[in-house]
């Protein structure tokens, strides 16, 4: 079978797009004043913020630095949570939302597999879908050798997610966005359609609807 391609179509305006982007950089980084820069503050993983003297130079001043101290113990307090009890779901989905409010999509993606292993609920798999769909765009494709799989898998995930709940309208709302972002217009249209009529009085028909009205005017 022919490999799906992947084309991403980007509206800047597209409302669950725009929702992600600044969720942290708002008040990870802030003005040179004041400041000790504190690597061991930083989420494991993140790239080390190096002390520079230029002040176009964004750096952590001490209270986003508490900040970062709180949000680190919280997650290993999850983790641990997790470690000692793996039918625990709850924890291993607080690491994953975690892990995701700090654009860490990729990490966050085995959390929510592990709290589906256990309890295995549609919004989960959702947040799932989306995370994989934001891992694979955080990225411009073909720039990493995982951002095409991540996108086909999220995909898949909503794919059989719609197929299990056809009346959960979160993941037809989440399956339209995806396909209006990778060039699937027709697919899209009638996941919204489907979303508005599951959801017709509702804030998620109500999201459905102004996609609709969005990107589909003439249809």
């Amino acid at each position: 079978m022919k490999k799906k391609k992947i084309v991403l179509s980007f509206d800047p305006k597209s409302i669950f797009f725009g929702m992600t982007l600044g969720l942290v950089l708002g008040y990870l980084i802030s003005p040179k004043e004041n400041v000790a820069v504190l690597d061991s503050a930083l989420p494991q993983g993140h790239p080390p913020v190096n002390e520079n003297n230029s002040t176009d130079m964004p750096v952590m001043d001490e209270q986003t630095a508490q900040q970062m101290n709180a949000y680190r113990e919280e997650l290993d307090s999850w983790k641990s949570i997790w470690e000692k009890d793996n039918t625990n779901w709850m924890a291993a989905l607080k690491v994953a939302d975690m892990y995701y409010e700090v654009q860490f999509y990729d990490r966050s993606i085995p959390w929510y597999q592990k709290a589906l292993n256990v309890n295995d609920v549609p919004n989960t798999r959702n947040d799932m879908a989306f995370a994989q769909f934001m891992a694979g765009v955080s990225t411009p494709i073909g720039a990493t050798a995982d951002s095409e799989s991540f996108i086909l898998a999220s995909i898949n995930t909503l794919e059989k997610l719609i197929a299990d709940h056809p009346n959960y309208p979160n993941g037809w709302l989440t399956y339209g966005f995806v396909m209006t972002n990778t060039g699937e217009k027709d697919i899209a249209f009638d996941a919204f359609s489907k979303c508005s009529e599951l959801d017709p009085d509702g804030a998620v028909g109500d999201e459905a609807r102004s996609f609709l009205r969005q990107y589909f005017k003439d249809e």
